[in-house]
């Protein structure tokens, strides 16, 4: 596995799009007091050749983490495997902790996968949208809900 960091959310986009990975898979988390396009990305990637076959993506500032798997390689394991990584205490850092998800209510192709295995890490809904729903990572106390257009 490969891991980088981007100075921001448009750098870790053309860099993902270069890989092969799904435009709806890029939505930016809300910030309050911050340019979101700004914040800074670690980007975790299962490789295959030239294209991913798998990516994580922790939202810095946010401490929000996002999963895609390639279409072809999904209801395999490798989705749960690669948050497996993820949470791990050292894949990322302390100071770089996931604590949050969100799951779209409107692409129906990946989300129900997508929601099994936030709740088998260990995730829990704390809000429901018209368009999105929030997850926290249990283990968080306290956690502070940035979503404001849930």
């Amino acid at each position: 596995m490969k891991m980088i960091r981007c100075q921001s959310i448009t750098v870790a986009h053309k860099y993902l799009e270069g890989l092969g990975v799904e435009r709806d898979f890029f939505e930016v988390p809300d910030q309050p007091n911050a340019a979101p396009q700004l914040q800074p990305v670690l980007v975790l990637t299962s490789m295959e050749r030239s294209s991913a076959r798998a990516v994580v993506v922790l939202y810095i500032m946010s401490h929000e983490i996002g999963l895609w798997v390639r279409p072809d390689l999904r209801s395999r394991g490798l989705g749960t495997q690669m948050m497996k990584t993820a949470l791990a205490d050292k894949t990322f850092g302390a100071d770089y902790r996931p604590i949050y998800a969100r799951t779209s209510t409107r692409l129906m192709s990946f989300g129900p996968a997508m929601r099994r295995i936030l709740e088998r890490h260990g995730f829990r809904r704390v809000a429901t949208g018209s368009w999105l729903d929030l997850w926290v990572l249990s283990r968080e106390k306290r956690p502070h809900i940035f979503c404001q257009n849930c």
